[in-house]
């Protein structure tokens, strides 16, 4: 084993830049290994992440439902505000 020198240290700094792939975790390497071939832990802590996963999001649509049903009834709010100050009366009772 050698040490590289300063050209050989920026040229690998660029070519790990120009690497336009996307990130690859643990967890991804994990996730697409066969389940029997990881220990335990490591499926333990994949189902662990699953399951937080599922939470997060079933929450989201649960928040996205909600705001959908507030977006709703605030324009429903607003149409009947505009509809009940067309029907009333210009007339204030006064006669020039």
């Amino acid at each position: 084993m050698s040490r590289g020198d300063d050209r050989e240290a920026a040229e690998l700094i660029r070519s790990i830049l120009a690497n336009d792939q996307r990130a690859i975790t643990a967890h991804d390497y994990a996730t697409q290994s066969p389940a029997e071939a990881l220990p335990d832990r490591v499926r333990s802590l994949l189902k662990r992440r699953a399951a937080a996963t599922d939470r997060r999001n079933v929450a989201y649509q649960t928040w996205a439902t909600e705001r959908q049903e507030y977006e709703l009834s605030k324009e429903q709010a607003r149409e009947q505000h505009i509809s009940r100050n067309r029907d009333r009366s210009s007339d204030y009772g006064i006669e020039l």
